[in-house]
């Protein structure tokens, strides 16, 4: 399975269970990196949104790094590319 896993200020990873290879329910996913940790927030075809948070420590400030999309039905697929990344800032 080829997995969304998102990392850490800290480069540590954290699975999130989101099979990349089947998209055929999702719309658009989105990453946002606050403080160095990244955040992933998905929209599914059917209006629902799930949202999963790379880190597991309580954040001492939220700084706003930055979001883009990876994914967009029939409009953009940059997930591969994206996988390839080594920290939160490499995109």
């Amino acid at each position: 399975m080829k997995e969304l896993i998102l990392l850490d200020f800290d480069d540590n990873k954290t699975k999130t269970g989101v099979d990349l290879n089947n998209l055929d329910d999702i719309l658009r996913i989105d990453i946002r990196v606050t403080s160095g940790d990244e955040m992933a927030r998905i929209t599914y075809k059917n209006g629902e949104v799930k949202t999963f948070d790379g880190t597991t420590d309580p954040r001492v400030m939220d700084f706003d790094d930055g979001e883009y999309c990876i994914y967009q039905a029939g409009v953009k697929n940059d997930i591969d590319e994206w996988l390839k990344r080594k920290n939160s800032y490499d995109w």
